[in-house]
């Protein structure tokens, strides 16, 4: 039986009405922006042009919202993702409302449980077709053993039709968790630094401060390398939100260290950048661009 527009009618409704109450939310964080992101100014605090990424990624799940109403995005979206998307969207207006109250404390620890959601929304995309395969021989083995009976013939042969992903799967799906999954190791950061750092505004830097920031951003450009999904194409994209944060805060700090060391930075990260461009390249001529996968891929959290 085909996918139908009515599978997990609920889940669709819960992504629709969580979506909605988080667009809400920011859109009267954006009226309030100089409120929000000079809430406490860091060493480590970029230009405020950067915050347009969020907006842009919002935007996308909108995409994600209309996409997951059609029967082609039922594997990915329902069956996958499933239940972690809305929880996704539900840390993510926590985040906000705590961050622009300034309880930066809580917006770090909520900052942190986004990650570790995305770690396992980005988990269940690459390994979709493993996964469905997996349940269906579990399911199969459990009916047989509660049967008594042998497993009949073929049962544990993979499925021969496997549906490929199209262009909207990468827009829609791929797109937006691949920018926030770039952009969130810039919030731990930044919430980090507001709740335990100096206040830049009446603080100078001092030489421990100087060597976090410094710290810091060579985290930040080593996050770049790291996608986790499967196509170099998409790494990319995880990695220009980290690139374009290592500029925006070179133009925004006034510290010579912190200013250049943050330049030094973003060339780094974006000659990374290209490579990864003429590899996809290459291999998008030549070959398949496809990234190997190990083990310290996937979640910190074990599915039960």
């Amino acid at each position: 039986m085909g996918a139908s527009w009515t599978d997990k009618l609920f889940l669709k409704f819960l992504n629709i009405i969580v979506y909605l109450g988080c667009l809400v939310l920011d859109v009267y964080t954006i009226l309030k922006l100089e409120t929000v992101y000079f809430g406490k100014e860091t060493y480590f605090t970029p230009s405020p042009w950067i915050f347009a990424i969020p907006a842009l990624i919002h935007i996308l799940f909108l995409g994600y919202i209309v996409y997951q109403l059609f029967p082609r995005a039922k594997s990915l979206i329902l069956d996958s993702i499933s239940w972690t998307f809305p929880l996704l969207i539900l840390l993510d207006a926590f985040f906000i409302n705590l961050w622009f109250r300034q309880y930066y404390i809580f917006a770090f620890i909520f900052s942190v449980l986004i990650s570790l959601n995305l770690s396992w929304v980005e988990f269940s995309i690459n390994k979709s077709p493993s996964i469905a395969i997996l349940r269906k021989t579990l399911g199969i083995i459990r009916q047989a053993y509660a049967e008594g009976g042998n497993l009949p013939e073929g049962a544990l042969d993979e499925p021969e039709e496997i549906i490929e992903e199209n262009i909207h799967d990468k827009l829609w799906i791929h797109l937006p968790i691949a920018l926030y999954s770039g952009f969130i190791i810039i919030l731990n950061i930044l919430t980090l630094f507001q709740a335990f750092g100096v206040d830049a505004a009446t603080e100078p830097a001092g030489i421990w401060t100087k060597v976090l920031v410094f710290l810091a951003l060579f985290v930040v450009v080593r996050h770049a390398p790291d996608g986790t999904f499967p196509t170099i194409g998409i790494n990319i994209i995880i990695s220009l939100p980290t690139t374009l944060t290592l500029f925006a805060i070179f133009q925004h700090q006034t510290g010579s260290f912190i200013r250049w060391s943050a330049f030094t930075f973003a060339v780094i990260s974006s000659i990374i950048i290209l490579v990864k461009l003429l590899l996809w390249w290459f291999g998008a001529k030549y070959g398949s661009a496809k990234v190997v996968h190990d083990e310290e891929r996937a979640p910190l959290i074990a599915d039960n």
